[in-house]
């Protein structure tokens, strides 16, 4: 075959392969991805379509079907196809950082895309909308901190922790901040439809329990529960050894719905919290261990230790003792020296230890006790923290030269405890006063 030739069957290769793909583009999208609802644009053209409803992980990686080489040839626009550019999206399924713990929440992402008056995915500039979910009682699930979205070239992704899971059919709102008021209202089956088998009834206030051995007597649930964290949480125990830990509340609803944000439609929420152990008292013997004759070095000497134990899967180290000056050891003490540039609060010439821990689970506590003659002269709990870690900073009075301390560190897994709670019963302080005001009335 000729060079002419040749050139001829592929010039005529070529025009086919444009006529096929100019007819496959006047006959439909070349996107053929399912969805489950689309809803036209305020500009007539365009319409956001709802690709997927995913709780837990989710991978989203679209390429454009037009073959590179088609795109590169020098075609009229009207035949050129579009080429709509795209970032993979990937989710692991988790919203963090609720609750003053980071309690983690399952998430689940709604993912849209728009497309164009012939079906075809858009690189359009969405500007990052906003999705609120309705419940049928006209309450408004909205983001909340911390919630994750994605938007680029015309695809967005919202993560939310909470849905509403009594309504057979699910209400979404779709609202575009720079487009004025536009919003699209989006009505599909609800994959999350879940009445709870029995209802939970909310205990009358205050409410008294024991957990563990401990009495513990819920006063208030809270405030701000509604959109952010809960404070102020007013629980009281008469066993002082065990005490509520102030930031591990968190709240859930009968439909499966934790964290911040529940409907306050629902008859109860269920509170949870822990206690947690102040002092080595409250800690079974078998989980102390005990390290006796410690010898504290003259001020400004570290001795190394280097001592390890391990308890329930916790691995403890006690590293350096180091020596202290006369008069240091109390942090809030004017006279002592100046505090350390860490923000522990501890004075650089206090005579002090630390305690480090490290477990495969987060549900540990550590705690420490310095004894002297007998006499209980430190104790320390709490402190520095990961999920996985404890970091505690045991400061102590200066001693006589030669003296010799006993330190005692205990293991013990917080008591988890739980209150059923009317969502009424959430609130202000002030509005904490007025109902209490109102019930001395009668």
């Amino acid at each position: 075959m000729t060079k002419s030739k040749r050139a001829l069957v592929i010039g005529i290769c070529v025009l086919a392969a444009l006529a096929s793909a100019q007819l496959l583009r006047s006959r439909g999208p070349r996107n053929t991805e399912p969805f489950l609802a689309e809803v036209p644009m305020s500009d007539g053209i365009h319409r956001l379509r709802l690709l997927k409803i995913v709780e837990g992980p989710m991978v989203y990686d679209w390429k454009d079907p037009t073959p590179p080489l088609l795109r590169m040839l020098p075609l009229p626009s009207k035949l050129r196809p579009p080429h709509v550019p795209f970032a993979k999206i990937k989710t692991d399924g988790v919203l963090r950082g609720f609750g003053m713990t980071g309690e983690q929440v399952p998430a689940i992402n709604f993912l849209f895309r728009v497309v164009d008056s012939k079906g075809e995915y858009a690189a359009y500039p969405l500007g990052l909308p906003e999705l609120t979910l309705i419940e049928s009682t006209g309450h408004r699930f909205e983001k909340l901190f911390g919630q994750f979205d994605h938007d680029v070239w015309g695809c967005v992704n919202f993560q939310r922790g909470v849905v509403p899971r009594r309504d057979r059919m699910l209400k979404m709102e779709v609202q575009f901040k720079n487009s004025g008021k536009q919003s699209l209202v989006f009505e599909v089956e609800n994959p999350f439809y879940a009445p709870p088998a029995q209802e939970w009834v909310p205990e009358p206030l205050p409410a008294t329990k024991q957990f563990g051995g401990v009495d513990v007597t819920l006063l208030w649930p809270g405030s701000a529960s509604l959109g952010g964290h809960m404070v102020n949480v007013d629980l009281r125990t008469k066993n002082h050894a065990m005490r509520p830990e102030y930031s591990s509340y968190w709240i859930e609803d009968a439909t499966g719905n934790r964290g911040p944000g529940l409907s306050p439609f629902e008859p109860a929420w269920k509170l949870h919290g822990k206690l947690s152990p102040q002092s080595i008292e409250a800690i079974p013997p078998d989980r102390i261990w005990t390290v006796d004759d410690v010898a504290v070095p003259p001020y400004g000497i570290e001795t190394p230790l280097n001592l390890e134990h391990e308890i329930d899967g916790v691995k403890l180290r006690l590293g350096t003792i180091i020596g202290g000056a006369p008069g240091s050891g109390e942090k809030n003490n004017k006279t002592d020296g100046p505090l350390k540039t860490d923000g522990s609060g501890v004075r650089e010439d206090a005579p002090r230890f630390d305690v480090t821990a490290n477990s495969s689970h987060s549900k540990f506590e550590v705690v420490v006790r310095v004894s002297y003659n007998g006499e209980v002269i430190m104790r320390s709990s709490g402190g520095g923290r990961t999920p996985f870690t404890r970091e505690i900073k045991s400061v102590f009075k200066k001693l006589p030269a030669d003296s010799k301390v006993k330190i005692d560190i205990g293991v013990a897994r917080p008591i988890d405890m739980e209150f059923l709670v009317s969502p009424k019963d959430f609130g202000s302080g002030m509005d904490r006063i007025r109902r209490e005001k109102e019930a001395a009335k009668g």
